[in-house]
């Protein structure tokens, strides 16, 4: 089976072009977005070279309380944790220590105890820090707060902060994915691309990589399921296939049979080229955990890379669990070990196929957690800290605006309970992934429509 049949349909130019020609009466492009992406393909800002690279988003589902993930270390820093967190505070004997700048002796931080090998990879220059980063439309005060002034659409709600992370544009619920929207730019501007999709979601369709013409590609653990399309009989693939490659009169019949045949293709191709390159982990390599599984999953399919045709890759993967309203030191202690095993793992598997400057791990989550608890957990906040990690990740390092005094109240950024208006919006942290990913920097509004409000300049999170 050839490329060109392949899992999804991207955008490029002349198909772009010629489509809008075709539909512009219907209201399926916004004109804002088409303008964009237009100017987008005359301009050609981006063009990427014969390179590899494959950006990996782990979401934490349920909105992790990532300020007892990464915790004040200094003296003073730490007793005002202290005092903030209470009953819910760790002590640093129960701390990895970091510090927040491979220039300075003196360690500022501690990451929970269940990270101590996410600390030693962030001290060896594997892994960076993102702190108080979250959803923004532009730079909010308590002002603003206070007046509802374009605030973040749903914030606090699980639901709408999930989609504004993975969509980069949380005035509207229904917007693509900043990756889907980033892909279809870069399938228009590698005239040398194939038709295999750039984009891969482990057991449910992710909206981060939804783009105006493409999907993300499904797979499990395992693979492509081809048995989902025969209703899990294997033994009635002959009488099924011939179904599908009947010419039927029906217009939606013979649409109907044709998809249900291009999606039993992209799973056998898929599945088929895995298994053409083999596994080439250890079988211990990974924990048997679903995260671990995942990323065993992504790590073959990153293997595969050459069998698929493919130089630019996205996956998406998920751990959930994280909504602590109780019991937060509980369900840490058993989460966090399996966030550090997986990404580890994934770490030192990339750097054995020698693809570890070519692949950049990131953490998401809805949102940070209030500071001061309830009885045994916390609620929902906004700003939080997340893990990037990889070669070509400038680690060893803490990027953005830790809060400097965690007590409730302290900070002019806090909105009531230790919940932080973000200092650092996810646009600013998706273009430094975006640019590295080989987006120029006059196409960044059309992967990131508001990171102009942001007066945004690279800090450096990445080697470009």
């Amino acid at each position: 089976m050839k490329n060109s049949d392949q899992f999804s349909t991207p955008i490029n130019r002349r198909h772009f072009l010629s489509t809008c020609g075709k539909m512009s009466a219907l209201p399926v492009l916004s004109s804002l977005l088409s303008m964009r992406m237009l100017n987008a393909a005359v301009a050609n800002n981006t063009a990427i070279g014969d390179d590899y690279k494959a950006l990996v988003c782990v979401f934490l589902y349920g909105g992790n309380d990532s300020f007892n993930m990464m915790v004040p270390w200094t003296h003073a820093y730490h007793l005002n944790y202290l005092e903030a967190r209470q009953h819910l505070a760790l002590p640093k004997e129960l701390l990895a220590p970091i510090r927040s700048n491979s220039s300075e002796n003196m360690a500022h931080f501690g990451l929970h105890n269940a990270l101590t090998d996410v600390a030693a990879a962030y001290r060896a220059g594997d892994i960076a820090l993102m702190s108080n980063v979250g959803t923004l439309r532009q730079p909010t005060t308590l002002t603003d707060v206070a007046n509802g002034n374009a605030l973040p659409k749903g914030l606090y709600s699980h639901r709408e902060q999930q989609l504004s992370w993975q969509t980069s544009v949380p005035e509207n619920e229904s917007a693509k994915g900043w990756v889907g929207r980033m892909s279809e730019l870069i399938n228009d501007t590698d005239s040398s691309s194939t038709d295999v999709s750039l984009n891969f979601s482990l057991n449910s369709a992710s909206r981060l990589q939804t783009g105006q013409l493409t999907n993300p590609f499904q797979i499990n653990d395992k693979g492509a399921n081809i048995l989902d399309v025969y209703g899990n009989r294997l033994d009635m693939k002959a009488a099924y296939d011939a179904t599908l490659d009947y010419q039927y009169e029906s217009v939606i019949k013979q649409h109907y049979a044709h998809k249900s045949k291009e999606i039993i293709d992209k799973n056998e191709f898929y599945n088929e080229s895995i298994a053409k390159v083999g596994d080439p982990f250890a079988a211990d390599a990974f924990p048997n955990t679903s995260l671990g599984k995942q990323l065993k999953r992504v790590a073959l399919t990153i293997y595969a890379k050459n069998e698929l045709g493919a130089k630019r890759q996205s996956f998406f993967v998920s751990q959930g669990g994280f909504d602590h309203h109780s019991e937060l030191l509980l369900n840490q202690d058993a989460l966090l070990p399996q966030l550090n095993d997986a990404l580890i793992a994934f770490n030192n598997a990339m750097k054995s196929i020698g693809l570890h400057d070519a692949v950049t791990t990131y953490t998401a989550s809805d949102f940070g957690r209030t500071i001061s608890g309830n009885s045994s957990g916390t609620d929902h906040a906004w700003g939080g800290n997340q893990i990037v990690m990889g070669g070509a990740v400038n680690g060893n390092k803490v990027y953005g605006e830790y809060p400097s005094d965690l007590r409730p109240g302290f900070m002019d950024v806090d909105t009531g309970r230790g919940r932080f208006i973000p200092t650092t919006s996810v646009d600013e942290l998706h273009a430094e992934l975006a640019c590295w990913y080989g987006v120029g920097l006059n196409d960044l509004p059309t992967v990131l429509p508001n990171i102009n409000n942001f007066n945004y300049s690279p800090m450096g999170l990445m080697k470009l």
